[in-house]
């Protein structure tokens, strides 16, 4: 589920995440904030989410700030974002490799 690419930890997720299955991401992602470095979580394998991991992706997002980076989310997911307008607040990228090219410079709302 996690790995490390230079300074940065890449979490790749797969499958359906809603209230009953997003307890290893919380986990993941606290233990994310308490590392340096980026934090890269690669949503191309999940097929679904609820809004129970929508909010769990906007407090790891408030947690981390410029290092919380999402990437490669599914054409349902990145939707489901944009038409919530998380598009502009969270740090979305098409692929792993241009999100750790973005670095934390990268962030829509400055930090």
């Amino acid at each position: 589920m996690s790995r490390r690419d230079g300074g940065a930890m890449i979490l790749t997720l797969s499958g359906e995440f809603d209230l009953d299955t997003v307890a290893p991401v919380a986990a993941a992602f606290e233990r994310a904030s308490t590392e340096p470095g980026l934090v890269v979580v690669d949503l191309a394998g999940v097929s679904f989410a609820d809004s129970t991991m929508v909010n769990l992706l906007i407090r790891a997002h408030r947690e981390l700030g410029a290092r919380f980076h999402l990437a490669a989310p599914s054409p349902s997911l990145r939707r489901l974002m944009d038409l919530l307008g998380l598009d502009c607040v969270l740090h979305l990228h098409d692929s792993v490799d241009e999100a750790l090219a973005a670095g934390p410079a990268a962030a829509p709302d400055g930090g």
